[in-house]
């Protein structure tokens, strides 16, 4: 800046400074709205540049001259779902001055947690045909990008200790996972009901069974005598077999034959009982006894001669070498001339008798003539 004097007569003189114009004015500067930000499956998220979006102006510099810069820095990875982070934009003119504004983020968590849940499974059924559901949430995989799994809620439906009753068969589990910060996700397996329960048998009392004219017996069936009681299911519904089975044939001597008879249910549970068969041989021998005989002697006894060879005896189960068979009156017994009856009886193996009889007439023998005058 130069000043002049002049003093009207021509002469004049001058001095001259500086002046410098400073501009202390800050710029205007205003920051984008508060943001969420959404984490990765690490929970992370890297921050991004706000300084294109913010607006400043100022008294002296075009807004292209203006310098914006972030506090943290475009670029910061911030970390942990709820987090808040207060981010400062600071504009600058060129003349130095600076003005800041500010901005809130706050990190949200949008992934649903990972649930993996335990193959299907089984449950047994008490003796009431009952059961009282488990809990099964201890058995589920859990992970998740920022809660950790124990923190994580898991919860059951239907719920642990639900009872089931009127003999259930199967049912869906739920297993839900919430990581508390609005993330949830279920899976399911299927439980299925097993009957381990033995159904209740009752057997008959023993029995006892006749072996016929062939000394044999065929066994019956024997599994509608038996009463069987199934907890879980109708009763009709048990399947009875029987060891022998029916239509065997026990033959030759009388015997006692265990029968065993076996209940089993739709589910593969089984009880058995036992019935003894007392076999009995009650038909007696058969005996023929010969023809009636005459037997002569010279004196007015005679002795019983042995006539059991010529009896035909037959049984249905005893060979001849196992009966007993007596003669009466007994081989060797004196008995006067005259008619008189022989008895042959058979016992067989099992005490059955049979007797015949047949009439034995003794006579003398007739008297010899002497020769007298040779004639």
């Amino acid at each position: 800046i130069t000043l002049t004097a002049n003093d009207g007569n021509g002469n004049t003189a001058n001095c001259s400074f500086n002046m410098t114009l400073n501009d202390p004015i800050d710029p205007a500067i205003t920051c984008p709205l508060n943001a969420d930000l959404v984490v990765d499956n690490n929970c992370e998220v890297v921050l991004p540049d706000y300084t294109a979006t913010a607006i400043s102006t100022d008294n002296c510099s075009a807004p292209s001259d203006i310098i914006i810069t972030q506090n943290p820095l475009a670029g910061t990875t911030l970390s942990g779902n709820g987090t808040t982070q207060i981010i400062t934009l600071t504009a600058k003119d060129e003349s130095g001055n600076t003005k800041d504004c500010t901005l809130e983020v706050t990190l949200i968590d949008e992934t649903n947690p990972g649930i993996t849940c335990p193959t299907d499974q089984t449950a047994d059924l008490d003796a009431n045909c009952e059961a009282i559901l488990g809990d099964y949430r201890g058995m589920v995989i859990l992970d998740d990008n920022c809660t950790p799994a124990g923190v994580i809620t898991v919860t059951q439906s239907p719920t642990p200790l639900t009872e089931f009753n009127d003999s259930p068969t199967e049912e869906i589990i739920t297993i839900t996972a919430d990581d508390n910060n609005g993330g949830t996700v279920s899976c399911t397996f299927k439980l299925t009901f097993q009957d381990v329960t033995d159904p209740i048998i009752t057997c008959p009392t023993d029995l006892e069974k006749n072996l016929n004219g062939d000394c044999e017996y065929t066994l019956e069936d024997l599994s509608g005598l038996v009463v069987g009681v199934n907890e879980c299911a109708d009763d009709n519904d048990l399947t009875i077999t029987q060891i022998p089975a029916a239509g065997t044939v026990f033959d030759n001597v009388p015997i006692s034959q265990v029968i065993t008879l076996t209940a089993e249910d739709n589910s593969g549970n089984s009880t058995l009982c036992q019935i003894e068969i007392n076999l009995k041989d009650e038909i007696a021998p058969t005996v023929n006894c010969p023809d009636n005989k005459i037997e002569t002697g010279s004196g007015c006894e005679l002795e019983v001669m042995d006539y059991l060879s010529e009896v035909t005896i037959t049984d249905n189960c005893s060979i001849l070498g196992d009966m007993t068979i007596t003669q009466s009156p007994a081989v060797g017994t004196i008995l006067a001339t005259g008619v008189h009856t022989i008895t042959i009886t058979v016992e067989d193996e099992s005490g059955n008798e049979a007797s015949c009889a047949f009439v034995l007439e003794l006579q003398l023998d007739p008297p010899t003539m002497p020769e007298i005058g040779g004639n």
